[in-house]
């Protein structure tokens, strides 16, 4: 077949096609008959293709039977197809990819100390065990990103209408690291380890005169000797397993290899240690525990370098060779190099920094308004900025700003010097001014009685008036025992309360109350003051628990011998108090109960709330999901760990 008989056959066939095409699309909306003598022709030559679609080497003749402008036009509308057809895909990829965490990656972090016993028998008294421990051990209950309690190994629980009995049932299928099911024999065997005194736990305290029993193979029971609506929140220590720890005498526990070995059911399992010749430990790593029973963190290992101090620390995070530090001094954060590329997290601290006033052991502290008074002409937040710069913020309630309890409806004591001073001249507290003239006088008489060999030097006046020395201070004539006003300030001597002190003695004094401060070694504070509340006015802090315990603090039973160590007595507050021990931790009859209190106890001022520390934690910014503001203890800074991610990958949404 020549060429041209070629494109006449190919004309017609392709003719045909497009015709029969055309015809079948009439056919299906239309139930009219053709039977004209094309249509025969159309069927015969038709018949000779199985298909009636043309295919794609037909088409491809078409353009020599199109015109120019035909030809033109149809390439212009596939160029539109074709352009929609891209924009729609290019929208359907913006709106649906979405970029997510992979299970991939390591974060390495730096801690001043090193681990010792990584066992929830003895963690607590260690910050860098509680840390680690806290991610390889679970428990029954655990505090969450957020700063609430939530169950952990405890599936559900019920407690009786006296608050004395507590029924935890247990999740199914969960391992230890080793591959073993934890049981509830587990949970007792750590219970009862801590109360052993052969273990010498200093949890064990804490649960002394509490029973606790297997009530079947998932459920467990705490029979306490009195009520404690609370008591849940005590159930946060980790489990250890039975299976290995039962083998180990009591009095050797401390000396076990599973001490720096662990195995635990948390989301992350030992892997490996490395120790310097001398035996320290300077690096430990995790892997993630594939067999978790609940979601999986992203983060595949984690490791922790350890230093002797936050110089060393600071240097090596300088350097690129860790990827977080915990807790940071505020004083080091200037020595961080590179803070561009770092996250400074400034966790708030369940821990209020006071005055507590002694009415005891001060007369004039007895007056409402002179409390007042003493308040108002503190300025927090000068004392904030010159001390701890941005380590700390300013309180003025109880509580701790992210307390479940917390209210900001309360009275407020802010820097008001003015103010200040006119309630003193309110109460008859006038200024009275001292010369040197005077105290010059009276040293001169002491002179001369002490060469005459007086036994009675000085009267109280004079000694009093040598005491103030000169200047204006505050005098009230009709005060039943001290006229003067003067004020003793206790407080652990340490540089930053020193400094805490020495600003309160100025802002006192500028008002015209004379105070004397007194110093005192950390370790003899609670022995030498708080004990026998030896004290005038002491600069003190007060740590709160998750459900923190307003009780042992202000209830007027505890004076004596609890915490509340301004004997602050209030019967409307006694109440409240003792009705919240009645509710559940997150009940609102508890939370209003708080807030009633502490509304109480801010207007009668038995305490000036001074300031709260902040955590600082550094983390490297390619350490990604790290979403939390508060925390409890240093290892809460984990409980979001889950959502932490170093590596993403890209997923479509459908």
């Amino acid at each position: 077949m020549n060429s041209f008989n070629k494109k006449i056959f190919w004309f017609k066939k392709v003719k045909i096609k497009l015709a029969d095409f055309i015809d079948y699309l009439k056919n299906k909306f239309s139930k009219k008959e053709k039977n004209n003598h094309f249509d025969w022709d159309r069927k015969l030559v038709g018949s000779l293709s199985k298909s009636k679609i043309p295919s794609f080497k037909q088409i491809k003749h078409v353009k020599n039977f199109l015109t120019p402008r035909e030809l033109l036009i149809v390439k212009v509308l596939i160029f539109i197809v074709v352009l929609n057809i891209g924009f729609l895909f290019y929208n359907f990829y913006q709106n649906n990819l979405e970029m997510v965490p992979k299970q991939e990656g390591t974060y390495v972090e730096g801690l001043v100390g090193s681990p010792q016993y990584i066992n929830p028998l003895y963690s607590s008294i260690n910050d860098v065990d509680g840390d680690i421990g806290s991610l390889i051990f679970s428990s029954l209950f655990r505090i969450n990103k957020d700063g609430m309690l939530e169950e952990d190994l405890v599936k559900e629980y019920q407690i009786n209408d006296a608050k004395n009995e507590f029924t935890l049932t247990l999740k199914n299928s969960v391992k230890w690291h080793s591959g073993e099911d934890l049981s509830v024999d587990d949970i007792v065997f750590t219970f009862s380890a801590i109360q052993d005194e052969r273990y010498n736990s200093p949890l064990r305290t804490k649960f002394l005169n509490i029973q606790i029993q297997k009530e079947d193979e998932n459920k467990v029971k705490f029979y306490l000797p009195n009520k404690n609506a609370d008591f849940l929140s005590e159930l946060r220590f980790g489990i250890i397993p039975k299976f290995l720890w039962d083998q180990i005498m009591p009095g050797s526990a401390k000396l076990a290899e599973l001490n720096l070995k662990p195995i635990g059911s948390g989301p992350y399992k030992f892997k490996s240690l490395i120790k310097d010749k001398f035996g320290n430990i300077l690096d430990y790593k995790l892997e993630i525990n594939k067999e978790y029973y609940e979601k999986e963190p992203y983060i595949e290992n984690l490791e922790f370098k350890f230093f002797v101090s936050p110089e060393e620390a600071v240097e090596s995070l300088n350097t690129d060779k860790i990827d977080g530090l915990g807790y940071l001094p505020e004083a080091y954060l200037s020595d961080l190099v590179a803070k561009d590329s770092l996250n400074i997290e400034k966790l708030k601290l369940p821990k209020i920094n006071s005055i507590f006033l002694n009415k005891n052991k001060n007369i004039t502290l007895k007056d409402l308004d002179v409390r007042k008074a003493l308040a108002l002409s503190i300025n927090r937040e000068r004392i904030v900025s010159e001390v701890f710069g941005s380590g700390a913020k300013t309180v003025k309630t109880p509580l701790p700003s992210f307390s479940y309890f917390y209210t900001e409806d309360i009275e407020d004591y802010s820097f008001d010097l003015k103010r200040s001073e006119e309630i003193l001249e309110e109460r008859g507290w006038l200024r009275k001014e001292i010369n040197q003239e005077e105290i010059g006088e009276i040293k001169k008489i002491q002179e001369e009685k002490k060469e005459e060999e007086d036994a009675e030097l000085l009267s109280d006046k004079q000694r009093r008036i040598l005491l103030l020395g000169p200047g204006k201070w505050r005098y009230n004539k009709e005060a039943e025992e001290d006229n003067y006003l003067i004020i003793e300030l206790t407080y652990p001597s340490t540089d930053e309360y020193q400094r805490v002190a020495q600003l309160v003695k100025g802002y006192w004094e500028e008002i015209g109350v004379k105070t004397i401060l007194r110093p005192i070694e950390v370790k003899e504070i609670y022995s030498q003051v708080i004990l026998n509340r030896n004290f005038q006015a002491l600069i003190y802090a007060q740590a709160f628990e998750l459900i923190p315990d307003l009780y042992s603090f202000w209830h007027s039973s505890q004076i004596e011998e609890g915490l509340n160590i301004s004997s602050y007595n209030n019967e409307k507050v006694d109440q409240l108090l003792k009705d919240a021990q009645n509710f559940n931790s997150y009940s609102d009859e508890k939370r209003n109960n708080y807030i009633e209190a502490e509304k109480n106890i801010s207007q009668d001022v038995p305490v000036i709330f001074m300031y709260s520390p902040y955590y600082n934690y550094i983390q490297s910014k390619k350490i990604k999901g790290f979403n939390q503001d508060s925390i409890y203890k240093p290892s809460n800074r984990f409980s979001g760990i889950f959502d932490w991610y170093v590596k993403v990958g890209k997923k479509i949404k459908w």
